[in-house]
């Protein structure tokens, strides 16, 4: 989002750059450059996204400017930083300004504003609120959710998520930061846009260890979030788009070194969010299919296994799940620990999985499933358009035998690739 006139004028800059590297574009060029036609069409559909969103955020701002927009409405706390900044703009006050009205330095507002107040308590929120004039309205309800989290952190693995970095505002020990730990459980679930009890609401299918701990499955599902608030997704979710065609071109992705990269760039230039975060003590979790609080669907993976195989099946099984479940199971968020054998919709998302990856009809036309070598895996994986980690993957489970071809499957192929992108993967070592 814009927010003052310096980033109006860059915008404006940039959004002409765009417009004549869209021109200049040449799909064909690309091709003959050596770029796979895949990754030439994603780059200039990529290229067309960044310029509308660009083009969509300084229109807003000149409405903002003008007056033409002037009532805003939250309708819930992840809604409420933005409209903080628009109630600013619409009411033609400088960043100065309303650090001045606050007694706060100019800097401060900048760098709330700059990551959507993502560092700002709710007090200060509403603090903000009150100086911009805005009224609550009686059919909302802005509470804090302390008294719900009453000895929330003896329930949750707290320690580990303090040294992964998940209170990334605090600066004190760890022995402070138990002392103050309703306090930052609460900003983590704010940030997340939910709270502790509305996350409990969620019907949740759940594919997971008898011996689970659900409180910090749920401090898992408000990380998630969380990380999903610091992403952009190109275009509106369409259930639609999800056709066996849109499948196969997304395991045709797995061909390429940076195919886990590019599936990435493939759920956000879809609406889908994409988030990583590794499972914490006592969730099992190998990935989840969640909804967002704006209706957009996640696929949030843990990396459990850093193997290629494993990635792209648990990638398509929660597609699945999206594709399959989300319009009619009633449930709105499902969390997977593949190991687990299932015989009802779980089953349906894996064979769903298995089948999108590689046909029915080539699977019983694979020769590498009785000869096991890796020569002829890799040429009938070439055959097929996909890695070969996952046809080795696909042998190894149905055989049930999951020693064998491990020099097949991608191993330690899949963090690393993540390693200069939205995470941290020293998380895994």
């Amino acid at each position: 989002m814009i927010t003052n006139e310096r980033q109006y004028k860059i915008s404006k800059s940039q959004a002409e750059k765009f417009k004549s590297a869209i021109d200049d574009y040449c799909i064909e060029n690309s091709i003959k450059d050596g770029i796979h036609p895949i990754i030439a069409q994603a780059q200039f559909e990529q290229i067309i996204s960044e310029r509308d969103i660009l083009v969509e955020q300084i229109e807003e701002y000149e409405r903002l400017i003008s007056g033409e927009e002037n009532e805003f409405e939250a309708a819930s706390l992840q809604e409420l930083p933005l409209v903080l900044i628009k109630a600013r703009i619409a009411r033609n006050w400088t960043q100065k300004q309303l650090a001045d009205a606050l007694n706060l330095k100019e800097q401060q507002i900048q760098r709330y504003e700059s990551d959507l107040y993502h560092k700002a308590n709710l007090k200060t929120l509403m603090r903000i609120a009150e100086t911009l004039d805005l009224s609550i309205s009686e059919k909302a309800k802005l509470y804090s959710v302390e008294e719900s989290l009453k000895d929330f952190s003896k329930k949750v693995p707290f320690r580990e998520m303090f040294k992964r970095g998940w209170f990334e505002d605090f600066q004190g020990t760890l022995v402070e930061a138990v002392k103050v730990s309703n306090t930052l459980l609460e900003t983590l679930f704010i940030r997340g846009g939910v709270t502790k009890d509305q996350f409990a609401l969620h019907r949740k299918k759940l594919r997971i260890d008898s011996e689970l701990n659900e409180n910090a499955l749920l401090a898992w599902h408000a990380r998630i979030l969380t990380i999903c608030k610091h992403q952009k997704l190109y275009q509106d979710f369409d259930g639609e788009r999800l056709t066996p065609e849109w499948f196969k071109e997304l395991a045709k992705l797995s061909q390429f070194e940076e195919g886990p990269i590019l599936a990435r760039d493939w759920l956000l230039e879809n609406g889908i969010y994409f988030a990583i975060e590794p499972h914490l003590p006592q969730t099992y979790l190998d990935g989840a299919a969640l909804k967002h609080p704006d209706g957009s669907p996640i696929v949030a993976l843990t990396l459990r296994y850093d193997r290629l195989d494993n990635f792209w099946f648990v990638l398509f099984h929660e597609l699945a799940h999206i594709k399959l479940h989300f319009p009619l199971s009633g449930y709105s968020d499902f969390f997977d620990n593949t190991d687990i054998e299932s015989n009802d919709i779980e089953k349906e998302a894996d064979q769903f999985a298995l089948d999108s990856l590689i046909s029915p009809e080539n699977w019983d036309m694979c020769l590498s499933r009785f000869s096991l070598n890796i020569e002829m895996i890799q040429e009938e994986a070439k055959q097929l358009q996909i890695h070969p980690a996952i046809l080795a993957g696909r042998i190894r489970n149905e055989q049930k035998k999951h020693y064998i071809l491990s020099d097949a499957v991608g191993g330690k192929e899949v963090r690393k690739c993540f390693e200069h992108g939205f995470y941290n993967y020293d998380l895994f070592s």
